[in-house]
C-alpha cells in the first residue's frame, strides 16, 4: 500500500512471543528513525558549530581577555567594555568604584535603562544582551 510504512522485515525465531517481536521491531524502527534523522541535521550541525563560534568570538566577553570579546582583543578594537557606563542610582557618587574593569559615568545618574535581549541568528541559546536608555 502506499503512504504506509514498512515494517522492517527481520527473522525471528517462531517460539519467540509475539510481544517480544513487536518489541523488537518497535527498537529497529526507533534506530531506523534515528539513523534518517540524525543524517538530516548532519548539514545542520556544520552550520550550527559556525553560528556558535561566530556568536562566541563576536558577542560573549572573556574574563581571560579582560572582558574583550575575541575579536576585540584579534582586530586591536576598542572594547565595549571599556565606554563610559550607565549609572541607574540617582544618589550614587560619580567617583565610587563600580564592578571590573573601571570605567567612568556617561551622561546623569539616575538614568532609566531599557535591557534588549535578542539571540544570534535566531537561536535561543545565542543571547545577545545590550542595555540602553529607556525613552
Amino acid at each position: 500500500m502506499p503512504g504506509k510504512s514498512k515494517q522492517p522485515q527481520i527473522p525471528l525465531p517462531k517460539s519467540w512471543g509475539t510481544h517480544v517481536k513487536s518489541a523488537i521491531l518497535h527498537v529497529v524502527a526507533l534506530a531506523q528513525y534515528a539513523l534518517t534523522y540524525s543524517r538530516s541535521r548532519a548539514a545542520d550541525s556544520s552550520n550550527e558549530r559556525a553560528r556558535f563560534m561566530e556568536w562566541y568570538n563576536q558577542w560573549r566577553p572573556h574574563t581571560f581577555l579582560n572582558c574583550r570579546t575575541p575579536n576585540e582583543a584579534y582586530h586591536h578594537q576598542h572594547p565595549a567594555c571599556r565606554y563610559p557606563r550607565f549609572e541607574p542610582r540617582s544618589r550614587w557618587p560619580r567617583g565610587a568604584p563600580c564592578t571590573a574593569p573601571r570605567v567612568p559615568v556617561g551622561g546623569k545618574s539616575g538614568v532609566r535603562l531599557k535591557l534588549d535581549v535578542a539571540c544570534h541568528a535566531e537561536q535561543t541559546h545565542l543571547p545577545i544582551v545590550k542595555l540602553r536608555r529607556a525613552a
